[in-house]
């Protein structure tokens, strides 16, 4: 009798929430407002806009009026994966893994390949692209197609609303509240390609929300924080093998749905905003990490071979009255940003009012280093045997620490009403080889931003194009993402004594083309054309909000 292995099958409910922790944990797609896409995410020092909730709360102190700002967001993936057994002896048989944290171990077993025999029957070559492993046994990739993200675009909305301090007799304190989303998009790579093992679809929930307060201490300093709480959730699926032969037969395959959210995670940011010279700004904020417990319901679907062992006795998943369900840790990284921006207009006395800024970013992605899992409401019965629960399970990450550098401009024209901008940066990869795969295309990256605005009385109207490029990344032999067969003793002629296999060898390519469109107005505030520049303690704001508006008093 085939065996279903229990502590496999607990493997394979992880393997689903893994995908989704990992993408939820995102990595740099694009900052959230318009404006800061058409500059290339280099918008730090001081955004001028209440935006700033999110990239540096204390330039919110530097704002006037009551000021209401919402962002519309296209955001389209194209995200493709070729898989490529290579030409080692293993293919993409298992490998051995054992990665220790704390008190948890991930252990996969690589050794037991069938030795190499032309004459056996069934006979055993040596690995050959295109198929599993050393027993030349052909697969549905076979033929090397390429799986693509079939998903379509996804719309993402953000708003921001800040409240000068001025109505209350505060005029240096600025409040703010905010709700933002991350420019990140949906995927779907369909139930029948090779890609199910890691990913099947995946659709996102989830947002920032919070509230900030900022204090303008002297003409060049401001501070500010925000607290915000986190919404993360996913409806996602994944498939796992119990395929007696392993060679990834979809009739043994087991689909798995989960569905995990979680409210209220707490988390926040500070900032620092100083102009120590007429025409220079620089800003810094820091966002803190987060971590919470997301949980949800567990379902399954059999394939055809398996449900003939239900059928027959043979085996069985018993659920409390409310169904299974997971609880899988997550862990988000702090973020510490930084930028300088130079104003031609004030720091030179030019006519020209450009405006020109170096930003960085360091996330902290090396607190991801694995991922556990627990399964309750769930056991699972083989045989005349007794139900047994899930023992909790560990999966490896490995993140590293990412880096990016940015570099946008803006040029301000007809009498700063018009306001063209443009931007680029570059961001290192937070995932390594060994763990990549589908859930999380990642790898470094390059990024454009084109964008335009134009200032309509206390109206401000934008409209910017992102686009991101990922480096083409191959993972080869070094790759441990498993698809962990769950037939505890596959049948003589698998291409391994555990029917297990790897799933992420291959080439990974991705691009983001993001459209945003933002609109910023300001109530209780009119134009102010007479204020001469030399007297503003920063720079112009058309295309980003309203430093050049007075209060009317009327």
């Amino acid at each position: 009798m085939q065996q279903i292995s229990l502590q496999s099958l607990l493997t394979m409910f992880f393997l689903t929430v893994f995908a989704t922790q990992s993408h939820a944990a995102g990595m740099f797609v694009s900052e959230v407002s318009t404006h800061a896409k058409s500059r290339g995410g280099a918008l730090i020092a001081n955004p001028r806009a209440p935006s700033a909730a999110w990239l540096n709360p204390a330039a919110l102190a530097l704002l006037k009026g009551t000021q209401l700002q919402l962002h519309l967001n296209a955001v389209g993936l194209n995200s493709s994966f070729k898989r490529n057994c290579g030409t080692a002896t293993r293919g993409c048989g298992p490998a051995n893994v054992k990665r220790t944290y704390g008190d948890s171990t991930f252990i996969q077993d690589g050794e037991g390949r069938s030795p190499i025999d032309e004459n056996a029957d069934p006979p055993s070559y040596p690995a050959q692209e295109g198929y599993l492993g050393q027993l030349n046994h052909p697969s549905d990739f076979s033929d090397g197609h390429t799986v693509t993200n079939q998903n379509p675009w996804m719309a993402v909305p953000t708003m921001f609303a800040s409240f000068s301090g001025a109505y209350f007799n505060v005029p240096n304190l600025t409040l703010a509240v905010s709700f933002s989303a991350s420019s990140s998009n949906n995927s779907n790579y369909g139930v029948d390609e090779y890609t199910r093992y890691t990913l099947v679809k995946k659709d996102l929930i989830g947002g920032y929300y919070g509230m900030s307060a900022a204090y303008q201490l002297t003409s060049w300093l401001a501070i500010g924080g925000s607290f915000q709480g986190q919404t993360l959730g996913t409806n996602q699926s994944v498939t796992i093998s119990a395929d007696p032969l392993g060679i990834e037969n979809p009739d043994a395959d087991v689909l798995v749905d989960v569905d995990i959210i979680k409210h209220g995670i707490p988390t926040g940011n500070v900032g620092l905003w100083l102009s120590p010279y007429k025409g220079v700004e620089l800003g810094f904020s820091y966002q803190h990490g987060a971590e919470a417990e997301l949980s949800g319901p567990v379902k399954v679907s059999l394939g055809p071979d398996l449900q003939d062992l239900v059928d027959n006795g043979l085996l069985a998943l018993e659920e409390d009255e409310g169904g299974g369900m997971a609880y899988a840790s997550m862990v988000q990284p702090a973020m510490a940003r930084g930028g300088l921006l130079i104003n031609t207009a004030q720091l030179f006395n030019m006519p020209l009012d450009i405006d020109v800024e170096l930003a960085g970013v360091y996330e902290m992605w090396s607190v991801l280093t694995h991922l556990p899992l627990r399964i309750e409401g769930l056991a699972m019965q083989a045989g005349s045997g007794d139900p047994e629960p899930f023992d909790p399970i560990v999966m490896p990450k490995d993140y590293q620490d990412a880096y990016s550098i940015r570099l946008g401009t803006e040029w301000r024209l007809l009498q700063k009403t018009l306001a063209l901008s443009a931007g680029a940066f570059y961001e290192s990869s937070a995932i390594p080889n060994e763990t990549l795969s589908v859930d999380t295309i990642d790898g470094d990256k390059y990024g454009t931003g084109l964008g335009v605005a134009y200032q309509l009385g206390n109206v401000n109207l934008e409209l910017a194009y992102q686009g991101i490029f990922f480096d083409e990344r191959v993972v080869g032999d070094e790759s441990i993402v498993h698809n962990v067969n769950v037939m505890e003793k596959p049948q003589i002629g698998a291409i391994h004594e555990n029917g297990s296999t790897r799933v992420a060898m291959g080439t990974y390519n991705a691009t983001y083309h993001i459209v945003s469109v933002g609109i910023t107005g300001v109530f209780g505030a009119a134009p102010q054309s007479t204020t001469p520049l030399s007297s503003q303690t920063v720079s112009p704001a058309v295309g980003t909000g309203f430093d050049n508006v007075t209060i009317d008093k009327e």
